[in-house]
């Protein structure tokens, strides 16, 4: 089966770091000073760190300070909004140990540096900046002596529709994913952004992506209704449920 490259499928990138930019505003604040455990007019958008984050699921949210003098004006890496505000998006732990920690999230969550986000490329549709033109760029704002490889986005975006969000949730979290990983990955700890840009994705059929999402559905409703960490009833049928995502996967890479 023909498989796409995940960079050309998604944006994929750092999150936000939340304490004081040290060019500027030497000690000022950290991450902490800025978090609350209760949402507030100071503290609005709900935020995670890669430590709140298992497979699947987000097992504590913060609220982040917004809208104030410093914040996100004077943080050492702001980003930009649409990273974290794509209408759907994933987030994957970048410390995870040996197997991939991916969430999925359709709720406007921020993250932090300890995660990388992953956006389709059609959710950041004219959206221009300098962080996404290192990554890929519009047609007209290639240069003519600029490299060959570079992603081309009206190419991505397009491309990006082909692929539920969901779907690319269960192969980055699938054994397939690991045991690819395994083998490329710099870090025996970390999994960078760099390591995941070439995960191939299969382009699956409209039916077989359907099939898989709807085990993902299945997955993400057990957390809803039992929360972290899972009845001990609740954890053996998401081993099933994970047990056909990877059998459906491996299918879909065979020959």
């Amino acid at each position: 089966m023909e498989t796409i490259n995940l960079e050309n499928i998604c944006y994929i990138s750092y999150g936000l770091r939340a304490n004081a930019d040290d060019r500027y505003w030497q000690g000022e604040f950290t991450t902490d000073d800025c978090l609350s455990a209760i949402k507030d007019t100071t503290h609005p958008k709900q935020f995670v760190q890669g430590k709140d984050l298992v497979k699947w699921w987000v097992r504590r949210i913060w609220y982040l300070e917004w809208g104030t003098k410093r914040a996100p004006n004077r943080f050492s890496r702001p980003t930009f909004s649409e990273l974290h505000e794509a209408t759907e998006k994933l987030v994957a732990v970048r410390t995870p140990g040996v197997e991939p920690k991916v969430i999925y999230d359709a709720g406007l969550l921020h993250f932090d540096a300890s995660s990388v986000g992953f956006v389709p490329w059609h959710y950041l549709h004219g959206v221009r900046n300098k962080s996404i033109r290192k990554t890929a760029k519009y047609r007209n704002e290639v240069k003519r002596d600029e490299t060959s490889h570079l992603i081309l986005r009206e190419e991505s975006e397009k491309l990006s529709l082909q692929f539920a969000p969901k779907y690319l949730l269960a192969l980055m979290n699938s054994t397939f994913a690991k045991e690819w990983l395994a083998g490329r990955r710099r870090s025996k700890f970390h999994i960078y952004p760099d390591d995941w840009k070439s995960l191939p994705v299969a382009l699956a059929a409209v039916e077989e992506q359907a099939a898989i999402t709807a085990l993902v559905d299945e997955i993400l409703a057990l957390y809803a209704e039992h929360g972290y960490p899972l009845t001990t009833e609740a954890q053996s049928r998401l081993q099933e449920l994970e047990q056909q995502i990877d059998k459906k996967v491996a299918k879909l890479y065979e020959g």
